[in-house]
């Protein structure tokens, strides 16, 4: 058995070869990585250095006896740019195979997209346009269900996984 949390149990700007130090010496054999908890400050998550960051915090990790099982990603499905292959790219090197990003709940205009045909074809045509970069990083992405709109329901993302189509693309809930 594995005893898996996550690396946002600490505050954001905290150095993650602490945090696997303190999380391994806690007994835990697996975490999931939280990129957005890697943006701010001088992150080396966000440096031009960042794949050689992600080798040595997964060698660090592997030495400590723990390793990366899944991701949440510092993008949400309708993100675009450098954010998105930045994260996949890491993900990769740490050896994650599974990223969640959260979808589009919000439209332009502020309210919460309340009907599902409108939250499924939105988000059906964002995360669409993720699989090439996930495939690039072996990396399958996870829709997660948010607590409002109608991310909430297991049969709209089971919906939603069915539309896209993909063996890059899942749901967790």
């Amino acid at each position: 058995m594995e005893i898996v949390t996550t690396t946002s149990v600490f505050p954001i700007g905290t150095d993650h070869f602490r945090i696997v130090d303190r999380l391994a010496k806690l007994g835990y054999t697996a975490l999931d990585m939280a990129f957005d908890y890697c943006e701010l400050g001088d992150a080396a998550f966000m440096s031009d250095h960042y794949e050689n960051w992600a080798l040595r915090l997964r060698e660090h990790a592997e030495k400590q006896g723990v390793r990366f099982t899944h991701s949440h990603g510092s993008f949400d499905a309708d993100a675009t740019g450098d954010i998105v292959a930045r994260n996949l790219r890491c993900a990769e090197i740490l050896g994650i195979r599974y990223m969640v990003v959260h979808p589009v709940f919000r439209a332009p205009d502020g309210r919460i997209y309340e009907d599902a045909e409108e939250y499924l074809d939105i988000n059906q045509k964002h995360y669409t346009s993720l699989l090439d970069e996930a495939r690039r990083h072996n990396v399958t992405l996870l829709c997660e269900n948010l607590l409002w709109g109608a991310s909430i329901l297991p049969k709209i993302q089971s919906e939603l996984v069915s539309r896209v189509d993909s063996p890059h693309f899942g749901w967790c809930y």
